[in-house]
């Protein structure tokens, strides 16, 4: 699908000035306790943690299961997921998405997601850059990265190490008038601004961390339109494996903030637009119908995508809603039984 609509030049990097993808992880489902003991043919009442614990380990491996701290909340079990999603392109894709086994965390599925990754997209020249969230960060993680010939732009934290210490002893006190770029805009009775500031690592890496190019703080600032008053100031670090020359202070800032589209365009419509909470179906709360569910629902939502990217509505030429792109294909879909009693109860 997703490669289909690259021949047909739908895909191309008009957001950010190269293919990039942004990869996240999401707990797609909660799958509780009685929903367990059905699936593994237990008796909720009187089966054990351990027994349960032990059938999902050799049937169900890629969910995780969860035991509250008191007692009286009985356990559950989490699906959870990566997802890579194209954030260059206008419509925002997702080109990938694979399960996080339950004996690992996301920086722990990193290196088979980003082999699988590099094994579906190796001939393509759609992505070229890879960014992540301090939860999916690792030296580890962008040595692969840069061996499978793409580049990085990942966020860190204090977790990651020396690198770390090195970006907060360079760019931490630097003061507003000394940021390298910085865009302001009104938003809800607020004025926000960004500023960011680099500091070049001299094509030598630091450390370990013999790819890294610079390192890249990006502040924001919230100030209250009537008050002046500030409401929140938040920094991010990042490590890019790109030099200030491949990559300067604006399209840092501008990859730091689109990094976010997985969230807004791939997760939040997937909530939202296609309620992948309600799961209404038993096969959506069973740990492998919960995967296949989710794989079609973003195979949906990339075709929902795409169609409100080529459409416009009327003589408005506004961009339709998710809700209209999705109302238009479900009626479309059943046109053939619009004026029967299946389709009333359908909905």
């Amino acid at each position: 699908l997703v490669k289909a609509e690259q021949r047909r030049g739908n895909l191309t990097s008009t957001v950010l000035p190269v293919g990039t993808v942004a990869i996240d992880g999401k707990n797609v489902a909660t799958l509780h306790w009685h929903d367990l003991c059905r699936v593994l043919e237990l008796d909720e009442v009187t089966a054990s943690v351990d027994k349960v614990r032990q059938e999902l380990t050799k049937r169900f491996p890629q969910v995780q299961l969860c035991v509250p701290k008191e007692s009286k909340n009985k356990p559950y079990a989490l699906a959870r997921v990566h997802t890579v999603t194209l954030i260059s392109s206008r419509a925002a894709q997702c080109v990938h998405q694979q399960p996080i086994p339950g004996c690992t965390n996301e920086i722990g599925a990193m290196p088979k997601l980003l082999e699988e990754l590099h094994r579906a997209y190796q001939r393509s020249s759609l992505i070229e850059m890879v960014t992540t969230d301090a939860g999916n960060t690792s030296l580890a993680m962008a040595g692969k990265i840069v061996g499978y010939g793409w580049a990085y732009f990942c966020q860190i934290k204090s977790d990651v190490g020396e690198i770390y210490r090195e970006a907060t002893r360079a760019l931490k006190n630097k003061r507003a008038d000394e940021a390298d770029a910085n865009v302001s805009e009104h938003r809800d009775g607020t004025n926000v601004t960004y500023r960011v500031w680099c500091y070049d690592l001299d094509g030598e890496g630091w450390l370990d961390w013999t790819s890294a190019r610079q390192l890249v703080r990006v502040q924001r600032t919230v100030v209250d339109r009537k008050t002046g008053n500030e409401k929140s100031v938040g920094n991010r670090y990042y490590v890019t494996s790109k030099t200030p020359t491949q990559l300067g202070p604006e399209s840092c800032m501008t990859i730091s903030r689109k990094h976010w589209r997985c969230e807004d365009e791939t997760h939040w419509s997937a909530d939202v637009a296609l309620a992948e909470d309600r799961r209404r179906l038993s096969m959506s709360r069973h740990p492998n119908g919960v995967f296949v569910v989710g794989v079609l629902r973003m195979m949906a939502l990339n075709i929902l995508a795409m169609a409100r990217k080529l459409s416009r509505i009327g003589t408005s030429q506004e961009k339709p809603s998710w809700k209209q792109v999705a109302e238009h294909f479900f009626l479309v879909l059943c046109e053939s039984t619009l004026e029967t009693e299946a389709f009333d109860a359908a909905i």
